[in-house]
């Protein structure tokens, strides 16, 4: 069976990690009429195209 997905949106929840910021989504009305929420990371810095890091490809 093929699912189709449909980003709404996006919300941004403050908290100490990622299980504090599941808890807050979890108290979210509309998870009771079948959306549902995926929990990711922020990057703590700004990227730059002038620091070198892990992502930068070999010369």
């Amino acid at each position: 069976m093929l699912k189709k997905l449909l980003i709404g949106g996006y919300w941004i929840i403050v908290a100490e990690n990622l299980a504090a910021a599941a808890a807050i989504a979890a108290q979210n009305p509309v998870l009771a009429h079948g959306l549902n929420f995926e929990i990711r990371p922020l990057e703590s810095e700004r990227g730059s195209a002038y620091r070198h890091t892990n992502e930068t490809p070999a010369a």
